[in-house]
């Protein structure tokens, strides 16, 4: 049995969007105010590097994280700026996810992760 979908409709990347592409600098990135989807790459294509600050954002913006590849691993700080968990969170394969919300300018809480090694 076959089953074919169609429509007239094209939705690309859902509520989220594509995700867009930034590097960190100076240990933050810089983003766009509203929610987003955001594939963070390392400073200087550095095997690994720090993310403990967010600009950009408005309060109520919800945003998710990811590595920008494999090979390079984003460590999510949990300091004053990004209150995590209680733990710094690696995003060391493409799979893994974090979503933050910006509750005051400069500063965002966790509100899920996902590790998907």
């Amino acid at each position: 049995m076959s089953v074919i979908v169609s429509s007239s409709k094209t939705t690309v990347g859902g509520k989220w969007g594509q995700p867009k592409q930034v590097t960190l600098d100076t240990n933050g990135i810089a983003v766009l105010s509203g929610a987003g989807y955001y594939q963070i790459g390392t400073f200087g294509g550095a095997a690994s590097d720090d993310l403990v600050q967010i600009t950009g954002l408005n309060v109520g913006d919800e945003i998710i994280l990811e590595a920008a590849d494999d090979a390079h691993t984003v460590v999510v700080k949990d300091n004053a700026n990004l209150n995590l968990t209680g733990i710094d969170f690696s995003l060391n394969t493409v799979r893994d996810k974090i979503m933050l919300l910006c509750i005051a300018v400069g500063i965002c809480d966790e509100l899920m992760r996902s590790s998907n090694d």
